[in-house]
């Protein structure tokens, strides 16, 4: 299957999880802005790493022949500048895709209020920055015939210097997060959804 066909199951495995047909179009509209950023990515690269060179050394050779050939810094600098915008577009779209798409993924779920139990940290190193893992627990109440689950789910935070002396303080913290299934043990099952307590939530 091409890589077409697998993008296109991946997008049939998102949708899925949504009930409604308004969701179902939102993930769909917003993979498509993903793919949208994915190619704005690559023609970035290829202006920059194919077309700069090229253009250069061709705009260099038609100089030795022709007094009015253009410089060959317009085709070196001319596909860089072109090269880094559409690589910024691409990366700002594709952030921002991704985000609408989870929030859509996530929006016909569970909402819940658990709480914050561990932060595992991983340290960065030179330009890599400090990321962390928070590991969740929240009560799903039982009916009659069950018992009460406690719902477990793993949150990667990413970086984060907003914590003053670390994030550990915080454990022991009320976090809202939505999720898709009520399987305790699907751990990455989860989108955060604000701090219980907190007035502003994610959109």
């Amino acid at each position: 299957m091409g890589r077409r066909g697998v993008r296109r199951r991946q997008v049939d495995a998102w949708q899925s999880r949504a009930h409604t047909p308004g969701t179902r179009a939102q993930i769909r509209r917003w993979a498509r802005w993903e793919t949208v950023s994915i190619w704005l990515l690559l023609g970035g690269l290829v202006a920059v790493c194919v077309c700069a060179p090229g253009l250069g050394m061709g705009f260099g050779i038609w100089g030795e022949f022709d007094d009015r050939a253009p410089s060959w810094m317009w085709g070196t600098f001319g596909s860089v500048g072109v090269g880094c915008a559409l690589l910024l577009c691409g990366a700002a779209l594709g952030s921002h895709a991704q985000d609408r798409r989870l929030t859509a993924l996530y929006a016909d779920g569970h909402a819940c209020i658990g709480r914050l139990d561990e932060v595992i940290t991983h340290p960065g190193g030179g330009d890599d920055p400090t990321t962390y893992e928070f590991l969740l627990s929240a009560e799903l109440s039982g009916t009659d015939d069950t018992e009460p689950r406690t719902l477990r789910r793993r949150l990667y935070w990413g970086e984060d210097d907003s914590w003053g002396a670390g994030p550990e303080r915080w454990i022991g913290r009320r976090i809202r997060f939505r999720h898709n299934t009520l399987d305790p043990d699907d751990l990455f099952d989860v989108r955060f959804d604000g701090w219980a307590g907190d007035k502003t939530r994610r959109s």
